[in-house]
Formats: structure tokens, sequence, C-alpha cells
């Protein structure tokens, strides 16, 4: 084997190290006498005389050409100098291999790259690069001037990146005339690269598939027209999944991070997270919809055939963490997805909603009729919100097939803080048909409408912890409706709302009739004496088994802690039955005032305030009616000796008589409510097989029955 001739730079000295002048170098064919040329420069274009002549510093520059050769050096004189005579050597060609780009066995062939890990094989680095990664720099049309279409490079390197890492170049922009979808198990890393998309038609930005990646550079969506006769919602910067496909469209185990994001297009979406796509990670995204963009991020079940069940065409296992949103209609918008977590470390501003939870909102405009949407779970969403004028819209009723509320939200450890200027009195968490809501350790401050606002089928809803303040209507608001119950306020701190509307000033937890089972404990209301707020609690008296227990007031302008408001009916007194216990208010306030209220005590008696025998409910022996007007000589109270209903006087022929008025049947013992206000008939009309409920007409007096009996009441005793 020919022995490696590395340097090019001679130079001959002698045995004490001294140049010798003059040296000749002669150069042979390999074991022959056969004169063989050297050459004056790598390009080996110009031959040397033979010998070469050394200068007088002894130095000379030779290449040699292809194959072996025999070198022998003598000095001016024609004396052989042993030490420099070598037969059988070669030119090395190292480094010109290595500038090889034409040849697959040389250039990055010729480097090792070793293998520590047990069992590791070493490989060359041309095939460690072409296994891990690919630069659209290095394909033809690219040039990331930002003005010129990028688009076919940059699909050339992606179809060559699958299994790879796919990278931008530095500090370019690439205009992108139509989408760019990228292979399964690639990671596409920007390298702080920015990407414009002008796509129109039914075209993304950049789509993902299955185990992808994106990160590190700028995305956005610049075309801002709104096209008639194409859904808009294509239209966005980043797509995972199918909007309008069939079964099993979605991809699994994506990865967004570090990117700035921003779409242009009227009613599309920055981020589309679509029909059967799971697992995906969203973190240290900065969101922009330019105040055009309807949502930053849209997890939406999208235009599906078939019948989804769990885990089959619904997008689910998303999360999103410390990432910014801007300037949108809503910030996340989940409709027919589950699982989510979108978590405090989140910032909204500017978007009037933050996060909208909205079971079906085109459904049945855009699916097929035969289409039952899955009942949406598992939402676990938080952030810090500025400027929105509802931080949570949770909406699990309108345009749906079916009617099953949402299950299991969790709003945790939320800051909302304060509306958009000008805009309408909407509420900083907001639910309608929901199932198991809890909001845990949140802050709700300043917003146009209520706090916490339950519109209606909110069921076992939980507050606890955090705070609410200073918003322009009730702090806490459950709105009459029978199907809003199982509800609890607990150990929360509210003061200072209803400040901004001083014609209308609202109480700071408000719960309404029919609203079931609704308990608050231990909750703090008010800061100081003669804040804005007309009463802690407020609550309607067809509310059922309310509970109010170890609260306190600060302060309040109207003076009363707890009030029941409004003669109303009190059709359903006994099942009303407040439990108010443990309550208590700052000197001078009143702790709790109502008319014809009915409480249960700790021993589970009911006890009502009042300060006369009572004319209307319905009672049970042994309730009580405490003198809500004490005063020397008055009566302490009334008990009831037996069950029935109370009532204002025995009916009587071509009376006019009034809503809410009780009246005992002129023949029997039952017991009658006015529900419609009008002059009885000259004779009372038949009631005969008339059972609790029923209505009889009476001249224009409709009457309806709330006791089979009468009650009777005992005095206990006078003052």
């Amino acid at each position: 084997m020919p022995i490696p001739f590395a340097n090019p730079n001679w130079q001959v000295t002698d045995t004490a190290g001294n140049p010798v002048s003059g040296a000749l170098i002669h150069t042979y064919a390999a074991g022959t006498s056969t004169r063989k040329a050297t050459f004056t420069t790598a390009a080996r274009s110009v031959a040397h005389t033979n010998p070469v002549v050394c200068d007088p510093a002894g130095k000379a520059i030779l290449f040699l050409g292809a194959g072996g050769y025999r070198i022998e050096v003598t000095d001016a004189d024609g004396a052989v100098l042993p030490a420099y005579s070598v037969d059988n050597v070669a030119q090395s060609l190292l480094d010109e291999d290595l500038a090889d780009s034409s040849s697959a066995s040389k250039g990055d062939a010729l480097i090792a790259v070793k293998r520590t890990e047990t069992g590791g094989a070493a490989q060359t680095l041309h095939i460690w690069i072409q296994r891990s990664r690919v630069c659209v720099g290095d394909f033809t049309g690219f040039t990331g001037d930002g003005v010129a279409d990028d688009q076919a490079a940059w699909q050339a390197a992606a179809n060559a990146a699958e299994g790879k890492w796919l990278v931008g170049v530095p500090d370019t922009v690439s205009m992108m005339e139509d989408e760019l979808l990228l292979p399964a198990n690639c990671w596409l890393d920007l390298y702080s690269q920015e990407m414009k998309f002008n796509v129109t038609g039914s075209k993304y930005g950049i789509k993902l598939r299955n185990r992808c990646a994106v990160s590190n550079g700028i995305v956005r969506h610049i075309n801002t027209t709104s096209e008639s006769g194409v859904n808009n919602s294509f239209r966005s910067a980043i797509t995972i999944g199918s909007f309008n496909a069939g079964p099993a469209v979605g991809n699994t185990d994506t990865w967004l991070h570090d990117l700035t994001l921003s779409c242009s297009r009227p009613s599309g979406n920055v981020v589309s997270y679509y029909a059967d796509s799971a697992r995906c990670r969203m973190e240290r995204l900065v969101i922009d919809g330019e105040s055009v963009c309807k949502n930053g991020i849209a997890a939406h079940y999208g235009f599906l055939t078939g019948t989804p069940s769990e885990g089959v065409l619904h997008p689910y296992d998303l999360n999103v963490s410390s990432s910014y949103f801007a300037n949108l209609d809503v910030g996340v918008y989940l409709s027919g997805a589950y699982n989510v977590t979108v978590d405090n470390t989140n910032e909204f501003v500017n978007c009037p909603r933050g996060i909208e939870i909205y079971r079906g909102d085109q459904g049945r405009a855009y699916a097929p009729a035969a289409v039952q949407f899955f009942v949406g779970k598992g939402f676990d969403v938080s952030g810090k919100f500025r400027e929105c004028e509802q931080a949570f819209r949770i909406d699990g009723t309108q345009g749906l097939v079916t009617e099953d509320p949402y299950l299991e939200v969790t709003v945790r450890g939320a800051v909302v803080k304060g509306a958009a200027a000008g805009t309408s009195a909407d509420a900083g968490i907001y639910a309608r048909s929901v199932t198991r809501l809890t909001i845990l350790d949140t802050e709700i401050a300043d917003t146009d409408g209520d706090g916490v606002e339950l519109a209606e089928k909110c069921s076992g809803v939980v507050m606890q912890g955090g705070s609410i303040h200073g918003c322009a209507q009730h702090g806490f608001r459950a709105r009459d409706s029978a199907d809003n119950k199982d509800i609890t306020l607990r150990d929360v701190d509210i003061w200072g709302n209803a400040g901004a509307n001083a014609s209308s000033i609202k109480p700071g937890v408000y719960i309404g009739a029919a609203v079931e089972d609704a308990t608050i404990d231990n909750v703090k209301f008010g800061r100081a004496s003669g804040e804005t707020q007309t009463h802690s609690v407020q609550i309607s008296p067809l509310a059922v088994r309310p509970t109010v227990i170890h609260t306190h007031t600060k302060g309040a302008v109207s003076g009363i802690a707890i009030q029941v408001t409004g003669a109303t009916s009190f059709a359903t007194t006994t099942s009303m039955r407040m439990h108010l216990e443990d309550n208590t208010a700052a000197s001078g306030l009143t702790v709790y005032d109502g008319s014809m209220p009915s409480t249960i005590g700790p021993t589970g008696a009911l006890t009502a305030l009042w300060n006369a025998v009572p004319t209307k409910g319905v009672w049970a022996r042994g309730d009580r009616v405490a003198q809500s007007l004490p005063a020397s000589g008055q009566p302490k109270g009334w008990s009831c000796t037996a069950a029935g209903g109370a009532y204002d006087s025995t009916r009587g022929n071509t009376t006019a008589y009034s809503l809410l008025h009780w009246a005992l049947w002129s023949t029997g013992t039952t017991v009658w409510e006015c529900t419609t206000a009008g002059t009885s008939a000259g004779s009372a009309p038949s009631i005969v097989g008339k059972v609790v409920g029923d209505t009889v007409t009476d001249g224009s007096v409709v009457w309806t029955m709330r006791s089979l009996t009468a009650a009777t009441f005992e005095t206990e005793g006078n003052l």
C-alpha cells in the first residue's frame, strides 16, 4: 500500500539541520528508474522539471500525480541524502476528497461518527446527516427574500424529511403561495425564519401529520380576502387534522412551541385542531388575530361523516400552556372536543371571549343529520384575562342535535380582569347547560356584567376559593331557572360589585327563582362599611332549599346582609326551607330581612320570621314562626299544630281577589291560591276530584289548590 504523501511543502536539510541550497528532488515511478513528473499546483496542470531544484533555503513545492512514486534527494553536487529517499509513496487527496460533493463515497462519507452507547454502531457523517436533517436552503428554488414563491422548495424539502429534522434558513422570509404538507415523523425547526402564506380557496398554511412538530419561528397567514362559497375556517396558519374528511383523518402526537403566529383571514383560525386528532401540546405561542381573525386555537369536530363516539371523530387530549392570545374574537374555542387543559400560564388580551366551550356551534349546518355529537368532557381551563368581555363562555345547548350538557369543566387558578371599553354587559364566566362546573382559586374583577353568571341548566357547580370584586353587576348570579341546581359557593371573598350601575345596584350573590339546593358557605362580603352593594346575598322566595351559613358582611349600602325579596307566592314554602346558620355582620348592619321567609335551623325544624300568624304557605306540624318585630306584649311566635295551608280568608261570592291571596274553600278544608286575579262567581264552582296543583275557574278568578287541609297555629306566649 502506498505511503500517504500529505504535505506538498518540502525543505531539505543536512544532518545538522542546515538548509541544503539547490538540493535536487528526483521523482520516478514506484520501484523503477523511470522518471515521473510532479506538478507545481494542486490543479496538476503545470509539470516541474525533473529533478526539482530547491531554492537557497532548500525549499520546494511539489504535488504528486496519480499512482505511486519513488523519490531520491541529492545535494547540488549529486551526493545522495539517504534521509529523504523513499519508495512507493502517493499523494494524499483527503482535503480534495472532503470537498468533493459529487461522489457518494467522498465528502462527508469519509468522516466517521463514533457511537459510545452500548450496542451503538459507528457510521459515517453522510449517513448520520441523511438520516436526521434536511435543510430547505439546499433545495432548488429557495430564495428566502420574502417576495419569490418558496413553496416548491419547501414542499420538496418536506417530502424528503419524513422521519427527519427539517430546518429553515435563519433570518430569511419565505413567501408561500400554496399550503405546506409535512410528512409523518417530521420536526420542522424554522431557525428564526418567517413563513408568509398567501393561499386562496380551501387551502391551509402548514398542515401536520402524525408525530409532527413545528417550532422556533414566525408563521403568518396574510391573505385578507373573504371568499364567497369557501369556508374560511380553512384559513389557518397551522392545521392539525382535517375539517372536511371522513373517519380516521386526525393526527396524533403533535407539538407546537416557541412560535409567533397570526392570521388576517376573516372568520379564520390561527391554529386549527380538527376531527379525530389526539395528544397535542401547544406551548410558548404568541397568537395574534390582528383584530380580524375569529379564533386563536379552534379545537373542532369538523365537517364529519359517520357517527362519532368517544375517541373517534373528535379532537381530544389538547394541552395549551405559556401562550399569549391577542386581538381575537375567541382565544381558545372548543367544540366537540374533550380532555382539554388550558392552564393559568396563558394570557388573553383584547379577546371578547377568552375561552369558549361550545358544544355544537355549527352542528346542524355542517354535519349530517344523523350525527349525534359526543358529550364534551374533561375540560381544565384557566388563564390571565385582560380586556376580555367574557373570560370563559361555556355553552352546551345551542345548535345541538342532543341536549346533553358538557361534563367535567374545571376553571383553575384563573385571573379575569376587566372587559374592553364600551363592550356589552357580559359575565367574566358565563355558563349554560353545564354539569359539574368547578371554579377553583380564581380572581374575577372589573367585568362589565356579572362576575359569574349561571344562565340555565347548570348543575353540580362549585366555586371555591378566590374572589369576585369590582364587577358592574352581580358578583355571582344563578338566574331564575328550575334547571340550575346543586350550586356551592365556598371560601370566596366578594366585595365592591355593581358600583358601575348606581341606578340598578345589584347584590353580591343572587339566587334566582326555582334554583335548587344552592349553598353559600364561609363567604366574606365587603371590605368597608358603606360599599355600593345592596345586599350581600339576595334570594328569590321561590328558590328551593337554599343554605346560607358562616357568612360575614363588613358593609353594604342598605345595611342588610341577607334578604329574601318580593311578596311572591309561597306555593313552594315547604320545599324552600332555607337553612340560615351562624351568619354575622358588622355592627349596625341587619343580618337578615325578608317578607314571608321560611328557614330550617340546625335541628331541621322549619322556622319562619314573621310578625303575625302566617296567612300563606304550606306548613308542617312542628314548624314555628318567630316574631320578626319583637316588642313587649307581642307574641313570641307561633307553632303549627296541624299541617296544611295557611290562608288570608275564606272564599266569598262575587268578591275581588288579587294575586297571592290564599283562601280556605267555602266548603271542605282545601286551601287555594289566587293565580289569576279577578272577581269570584255568585256561587262556588265544584271542586270534586281536584288534587293539589289542579286549578279551577271561579268567575274571572283562577284558583290553584295548594293543600287538602288547613293549617292551625298556637301562640307561644308573649314577650
